[in-house]
């Protein structure tokens, strides 16, 4: 959500020459969603490459109360990856949601002020 509110802060003058242009609020708020949620999937893609390399890795945690252990090992499954990815895309869809409504509800003529 931070990274497309940031996202719609740079691109404001940008925002306004399309509505100035004719584009419809829903158009660009479809294109912020759709943006946003690429980079959920793309999020979602790069944190189950990134987690691969530690796939059959064992460790534990130890509890010097009670002189426990637990141990356990990492197993990515493709169950566990595929509904991994499903909530990247949706974490997308939602961090999204809110900026783009800010993008489709800019004026034309106070968007083409900033700069």
């Amino acid at each position: 959500m931070n990274t497309m509110i940031a996202v719609v802060a740079a691109r404001t003058h940008e925002i306004g020459v399309l509505l100035s242009v004719g584009f419809r609020c829903r158009s660009i708020f479809a294109t912020f969603l759709f943006e946003s949620a690429l980079m959920g999937l793309v999020g979602g893609l790069l944190g189950i490459l990134f987690i691969l390399p530690f796939q059959g890795m064992e460790t534990g945690a130890v509890n010097w109360n009670t002189f426990t252990d637990v141990s356990f090992s990492f197993q990515i499954t493709l169950p566990l990856a595929l509904r991994s990815f499903g909530l990247a895309f949706v974490l997308g869809l939602i961090g999204g949601v809110l900026p783009a409504i800010r993008a489709a509800r800019l004026r034309p003529v106070e968007a083409l002020r900033e700069v």
